[in-house]
């Protein structure tokens, strides 16, 4: 399990080249950048953004382009709870380092 804590808007000294005009840059309290990290984290592993209380905001195994991390964290899990990404439906929690619905949530 991977977790980067804390995504935040900032200006990279030098934008990437091939980032379309108007991007978005977030970075995690350790540094990372999103925009890079969504490519190298693009794999069959579940990617999840949580707020602070664990509530989980979305789920997706393909993150590039499609989600923002601005104001959560995110975790790379090996299971969600439906095997599928989370619906307006579904209640999520991120605990201790696994995801859980709320029947389940302590």
């Amino acid at each position: 399990m991977k977790n980067y804590p804390n995504f935040k808007e900032y200006k990279p000294k030098k934008v990437p080249e091939g980032a379309p005009e108007g991007t978005r840059f977030f970075c995690d309290d350790n540094g990372n950048d999103w925009y890079h990290l969504m490519y190298e984290l693009n794999g069959p592993e579940w990617k999840v953004g949580y707020l602070q209380d664990g509530c989980v905001v979305w789920a997706t195994q393909n993150i590039v382009g499609t989600y923002s991390p601005a104001g959560l964290s995110v975790a790379v899990v090996d299971s969600v709870p439906t095997n599928q990404e989370r619906t307006r439906d579904d209640i999520w929690y991120f605990e201790d380092g696994k995801v859980v619905d709320k029947a389940n949530y302590k």
